[in-house]
């Protein structure tokens, strides 16, 4: 095996730290994968209990296939969510929303849509209506939450 120069061992661009930057990003990128297994087989039991109760899980999106007829009910409770991404896709989670909906005839179901994320922020200083501080604020937003769903920031006045 070839030796490192000082200036490689120095800048990190030795063999070693090269070998083990890759070992640790496989080790993150493994983490990552287990996270969403547990996450995924939990959501699997949650829906499970779920039908056990009488709340079987419908799909809105067969019905726009024709694989299955729509159906009513009223909403009687909403529980937030999350809904791990589909094998092989991003590793990015999406916020959604459980709704649990009762039909004219007594029988229960559940449905989960999708929804954008979203949060206030109220500031007492005078400065929020400056152009040039929202921007800022709107440009860190972004930046802090790159590749967590957030797609879009506005700006309302009370």
């Amino acid at each position: 095996q070839k030796s490192s120069s000082r200036y490689q061992r120095q800048m990190g661009k030795s063999s070693h730290s090269q070998r083990s930057n890759t070992t640790e990003e496989d080790e993150r990128v493994s983490l990552l994968h287990k996270k969403l297994e547990l996450k995924r087989r939990k959501q699997q039991q949650g829906d499970e209990l779920d039908e056990r109760f009488g709340y079987a899980k419908y799909n809105y999106k067969s019905v726009l296939e024709g694989e299955e007829k729509s159906r009513r009910g009223w909403i009687f409770n909403i529980m937030p969510t999350t809904v791990p991404p589909e094998e092989g896709t991003s590793t990015t989670e999406q916020s959604a929303l459980n709704l649990y909906f009762l039909t004219s005839t007594g029988t229960t179901f559940k449905s989960t849509i999708l929804h954008a994320p979203y949060f206030y922020l109220l500031s007492s200083s005078p400065s929020v209506s400056s152009p040039h501080y929202q921007e800022t604020v709107i440009s860190t937003l972004l930046r802090a939450y790159e590749g967590s769903g957030l797609k879009s920031v506005k700006v309302a006045y009370l």
